[in-house]
């Protein structure tokens, strides 16, 4: 017999799964777009925001970014964005990161626009402030270094391990790293 909080568990794991779909199909969408309508003329870093969040609320918190999501704002957003659940965070108390990314700097710029004056837009973040804490912010931009050979991070349950460093030679940092990857 099934108790109360295991059926929750159950309800908020179909929710995150369906999350998760929506997203990742959208992913795919608009990587469909991209390669259909890049200027290949100029090469394209994808750029974004990445926000470590504590959610008290998890299913409110998958429940707003979804209503955000699928709103009128969040369908003009020239971006995707990335739930994940964080499941060592050592001392951070990181339960979230939530990961914006966009194909170029302009189409990041023009999402600041969209919201800056949305109803939506201030409805997601009434709705997140009360389940969740901002602990990190940062900015980030595509490298073009890694290697996608082997498709690892293409599929479901799938581990990512993040680890933030400060790099004093970035040319030294991208060659050394290149030869790691293909060794």
């Amino acid at each position: 017999m099934k108790t109360a909080h295991s059926r929750y568990l159950e309800e908020i794991e179909v929710k995150m799964k369906k999350l998760i779909n929506s997203l990742a199909s959208l992913a795919l969408a608009l990587g469909a777009t991209l390669a259909v309508a890049d200027n290949h003329s100029a090469p394209s870093s994808p750029v974004g925001m990445v926000y470590g969040m504590n959610v008290s609320d998890p299913q409110a918190f998958a429940s707003a970014m979804g209503k955000y999501w699928s709103s009128p704002t969040g369908k003009k957003i020239p971006g995707v964005a990335i739930l994940r659940q964080v499941v060592a965070a050592g001392e951070s108390p990181i339960s979230h990161m939530v990961s914006v990314l966009h194909p170029s700097y302009e189409a990041m710029d023009a999402a600041f626009a969209i919201n800056a004056t949305s109803d939506d837009w201030a409805t997601l973040l009434a709705e997140l402030n009360g389940v969740s804490e901002l602990i990190s912010s940062s900015m980030f931009e595509g490298t073009g270094l890694g290697s996608t050979a082997n498709q690892i991070g293409a599929g479901p349950s799938v581990a990512n391990l993040y680890v933030l460093i400060s790099v004093s030679n970035p040319a030294k940092y991208a060659e050394a790293w290149q030869k790691m990857i293909t060794s």
